[in-house]
């Protein structure tokens, strides 16, 4: 990841608000190159990308219905079929 990429995540203007409770999100990148954004408020994640460029746009482009924690879309029961969250 370069500066650049880091300069242009945190930016306020580039992450919507969190669409669970409304809160802040941070781009978060882990010491083997998996990047996501993460809520201060709730907690809630989207999901796991390359790069925080796409951790943020990931984090973006997440239905508000959708799960909170890998961003994967719901089932009838409102159970995520990836990671199980209800």
């Amino acid at each position: 990841m370069s500066a650049h990429d880091l300069h242009t995540v945190n930016t306020e203007s580039t992450l919507d608000s969190c669409p669970r409770c409304g809160g802040k999100g941070s781009p978060k990148q882990d010491g083997f190159g998996n990047a996501q954004v993460e809520c201060a408020g709730c907690g809630a994640t989207g999901p796991f990308s390359d790069s925080v460029v796409e951790a943020v746009a990931g984090w973006n482009t997440r239905h508000p219905t959708g799960c909170v924690f890998c961003g994967c879309d719901l089932d009838a029961d409102g159970e995520c079929n990836e990671c199980g969250a209800e």
